[in-house]
């Protein structure tokens, strides 16, 4: 197996076991929850269709991470509202620690980051 080959299969590997993460989590309220399986699912397309096309594999790529990098916002939010409006006696690191800590996994979302980093570099790689 070819360098190439083993990264695009942890890369599958790892947007299939984030989409069941999300499954699993019933990330799906509204549009802005669905919209990881929806990259995730362009991105898996692009493997498929991508091969020769890398400035299409780039934008899927930067797609991916572009959404995860929304997705650590939006959980950083989400917490930090969460935190301010129940405990608003929480204030500087204390705070921090609790949004941090919160229900929505901050570094979760990461995860779609690096993929798509690791599908970007996969395209500056020398031809085999």
């Amino acid at each position: 197996m070819t360098a190439r080959r083993l990264l695009v299969l942890a890369l599958v590997l790892g947007l299939v076991g984030s989409a069941a993460e999300l499954v699993l989590l019933e990330h799906w309220e509204d549009w802005k929850q669905w919209s990881p399986f929806a990259v995730i699912a362009l991105t898996l397309l692009a493997l498929l269709v991508g091969r020769g096309r890398p400035a299409l594999l780039r934008g899927a790529g930067a797609l991916q991470a572009l959404t995860g990098a929304v997705g650590i916002v939006l959980h950083t939010r989400g917490n930090f509202l969460y935190e301010a409006e129940n405990h608003p006696e929480r204030v500087g690191q204390e705070l921090w620690q609790s949004v941090a800590t919160g229900s929505s996994p901050l570094l979760a979302p990461g995860a779609l980051c690096f993929a798509g980093l690791v599908l970007i570099a996969l395209t500056l790689l020398p031809d085999e």
